[in-house]
């Protein structure tokens, strides 16, 4: 869990493997990001979900 000092905790979950991430406030809520880590693991890809709606992002990281 990460604490980002806004007052809300957020919960990532990895599979096995650590390619597939979850984010999500409260367990089993409708709101949650749900993406596949590139193998060099600079790049997470997937979609936001909420109840009707949502939409695919895609986050890469910056070079130190």
């Amino acid at each position: 869990m990460a604490d980002d000092g806004s007052n809300f905790t957020y919960t990532y979950q990895a599979d096995d493997d650590g390619t597939m991430w979850t984010w999500f406030g409260d367990k089993g809520s409708d709101n949650y990001f749900k993406g596949t880590l590139s193998d060099d693991g600079k790049t997470i890809m997937g979609r936001w979900h909420w109840p009707g709606g949502g939409f695919d992002a895609t986050s890469n990281r910056l070079p130190d």
